[in-house]
């Protein structure tokens, strides 16, 4: 089997769409505001708890009235500043006010079923502790316990590649500063004694 998971590939590609832009069009991709924004209402809000929540592929016109009636204001359907996609832009900052001051009235945990009662595309904004304790990332395996030398275990990053055949899990206890010096070196042909000699002379630790 062949494994191929280049750091560097890795990187770019989290960073895939700017990485796109300066391709296409040569140019940086710039951190622009939420109103001005092609569709302002993919977007992240705050919630009354002070969570943040991404509503994530939020299409214009299929999503506007079910991201009304999730937040309990049927009304802004028929307001016309915001009617159609291109209104909703050109009133984009009016918009996210309104918005904001309804997330605002309660906590992200009470929003999330609501969204998911009318079909709409959501994630939360997690902290890295709330990340360590999130179910489908203890299923994946992302969080390891590796030990800790002590006859005990400690929480670690798991790694994010996976073999067809072959176990990636931790094998043993992170080394001490220098525990494999003289096992190295020795395999490198230097012997016990001119070991002895680099360290007094403090060569090495």
């Amino acid at each position: 089997q062949l494994v191929d998971a280049c750091l560097l590939r890795s990187g770019i590609y989290t960073v895939g769409f700017d990485i796109s832009q300066q391709l296409a069009f040569g140019a940086v991709a710039q951190a622009g505001k939420r109103e001005e924004s092609i569709v302002p209402t993919a977007s992240n809000f705050k919630a009354g708890d002070e969570r943040w929540i991404w509503l994530l592929g939020v299409e214009a016109d299929r999503h506007w009235p079910r991201l009304c009636e999730g937040l309990e204001r049927a009304d802004l359907k028929d307001d016309l500043r915001f009617a159609s996609a291109s209104a909703r832009r050109e009133n984009a900052r009016e918009m996210m006010r309104v918005l904001d001051e309804q997330f605002a009235k309660r906590p992200l945990a009470e929003w999330l079923p609501r969204f998911d009662a009318v079909d709409l595309w959501w994630a939360p904004v997690n902290t890295p502790a709330e990340v360590t304790l999130d179910p489908q990332v203890l299923a994946a395996g992302a969080i390891v316990d590796v030990p800790d030398g002590n006859g005990g275990t400690q929480k670690s990053v798991g790694s994010p590649v996976r073999f067809s055949a072959g176990d990636v899990s931790p094998r043993g206890p992170i080394p001490q500063v220098g525990e494999h010096t003289d096992e190295v070196l020795g395999q490198l042909g230097l012997t016990a004694a001119r070991i002895a000699e680099l360290r007094s002379a403090g060569v090495i630790p």
